[in-house]
């Protein structure tokens, strides 16, 4: 899915499929438009760790995505993927980059 730039109704479905709880993501003028985790190879990286989050990263892993953001709403569930994030915080892109290397070399 990530190669055709899938939007969410691609993850939506995705990640349903694997039993984590979604919702559509909030409006664009929304106060709250969500939380936002990086993961890496199935791993959270950066930002909280909750079990919709880990699933998600569980559910990304398998369909092949290793570096990914996803958006969580304050109940927990997911409403956003982007699985061509820009991660232009260091000590983030420090932290995918550690768990991508010990994921290669337990390859």
């Amino acid at each position: 899915a990530w190669r055709r730039g899938a939007g969410w109704s691609v993850w939506k479905d995705r990640l349903g499929e694997c039993g984590v709880p979604v919702q559509p993501p909030p409006e664009r003028h929304s106060t709250s438009p969500g939380t936002l985790s990086l993961i890496a190879c199935g791993a959270v990286v950066a930002g909280p760790e909750t079990t919709c989050v880990s699933a998600a990263a569980a559910a990304l892993e398998a369909s092949g995505v290793r570096l990914a953001t996803v958006t969580s709403r304050p109940d927990g569930r997911v409403c956003g993927v982007d699985a061509q994030p820009q991660v232009t915080d260091s000590l983030q892109a420090r932290r995918a980059a550690a768990r991508i290397a010990d994921y290669l070399a337990a390859a």
